[in-house]
Order: C-alpha cells, then sequence, then structure tokens
C-alpha cells in the first residue's frame, strides 16, 4: 500500500491477498484510491507519481487523468496582503497601542497623544514617527492629517519646522511650495527611537 499526504510519502510493504493490490494516494486531502492485479496498480502509481512529480517540478494544478486513474489537486494561492515595509521592533509599538494599521488606507498610523511641549514640536515628533513606521519618506498631507488628530496642527509652524530640522529631517519638495516629504537623516533615526522608547515605557 503506498500513502502519499502533502508530498510525504511513507510505503508499507503491498499486501497480497487474491493476487490483489491496493495503492492509495492523499494529496493534501484529495483521495485516489485503485484496487487489482499487481501489474495493474504497479502501472497506476507509476503515472500517478509520474503526474504528481511533474505539478511538483512546474508548480502547475493537477487536472490530468493518466490512464484509468482520477487525481485531482489544485494549488491556491493565499490571500493577497496589504504591502507593508517590514520595520524592525514595530510589532512591540503595536502591542502596547503607539501604532495601530488602517486596513482601509492601508497604512499605519499614530495612536498614541504624542509628546511635546509646543505644538512645533509636537509635529516634529509626528513626522519622526511616521517616518519610522513608513520605513521612509512621509508627505507634508500625512503629517498634516496625524496633526489634526493630534490637536496639534498650525500650517506655518509646520512648514518653517521641516523647512529648517535639517539635522533630522531631508525634505524633497513637490510641484507645488505645500506639497513636500521628508525622510530622516541618521540623526533623525537616533532620535526617534529615544522618543519610541519612551513612548513605550509610558505605555507599559
Amino acid at each position: 500500500m503506498l500513502f502519499l499526504h502533502k508530498g510525504a510519502m511513507i510505503m508499507d510493504e503491498v499486501e497480497e491477498e487474491n493476487v490483489k493490490a491496493t495503492v492509495s494516494l492523499n494529496l493534501a486531502d484529495q483521495f485516489f484510491s485503485a484496487t487489482g492485479s499487481e501489474a495493474f496498480v504497479e502501472r497506476t502509481m507509476k503515472e500517478a507519481l509520474a503526474t504528481l512529480k511533474a505539478v511538483a517540478q512546474n508548480g502547475a494544478t493537477l487536472n490530468e487523468k493518466p490512464g484509468d486513474t482520477s487525481l485531482e489537486s489544485s494549488v491556491g494561492d493565499l490571500p493577497d496582503e496589504p504591502e507593508m515595509t517590514e520595520v524592525e521592533g514595530l510589532d512591540k509599538y503595536i502591542q502596547v497601542g503607539i501604532f495601530s494599521y488602517n486596513s482601509e488606507e492601508e497604512r499605519y498610523e499614530i495612536s498614541k497623544l504624542v509628546p511635546g511641549e509646543t505644538k512645533a514640536q509636537r509635529m516634529t515628533n509626528i513626522g519622526l514617527l511616521l517616518c519610522y513606521v513608513n520605513g521612509g519618506a512621509v508627505t507634508s498631507d500625512d503629517i498634516k492629517e496625524q496633526a489634526l488628530r493630534q490637536g496639534t496642527f498650525d500650517k506655518k509652524q509646520m512648514t518653517q519646522r521641516f523647512a529648517k530640522d535639517t539635522r533630522q529631517f531631508v525634505k524633497a519638495k513637490g510641484a507645488v511650495d505645500d506639497d513636500w516629504s521628508v525622510s530622516l537623516t541618521v540623526q533623525g533615526k537616533r532620535n526617534v527611537q529615544v522618543l519610541l522608547d519612551q513612548m513605550l515605557t509610558a505605555a507599559i
């Protein structure tokens, strides 16, 4: 008897009884069995294994019916996951509620109140956090949206702050004055880690 399950093969001795033999295949719970003479079973087994090997090599869907066999198996694709930049250590900040994932917008957002003594400082910290969680540059619109949610938006302060703070941010201009993006400098990456550590300690 031959038993095959998800690519793992276990071979037992072929039971001989009244000159008959049996072969059974289980491909991810798609079951196939054949009983008959040793010659018939041996031929069926060879055809089935040859077809299975071809499917494994090509990664194709198995719909062929070799000889008298009836093997059907489908390789289904996993549902598409939203494309997200993997950020090292992000999970621990999500678990304590600093960040959350917005599945409708397919992006991360800041969920905790961002610290800072002034609106300008809080907007700067929002920029740091968004650059971190996005793993790259963020737009002025993204920063504005989060600043509005945090109750700390000031258009004039935001534009001046990110234009002047060259120690933490690299600013790239867009098509119009209000359209720009920022990414973190080496110092910015260090500062956001300090900020995250403070927020993590306060959240625990």
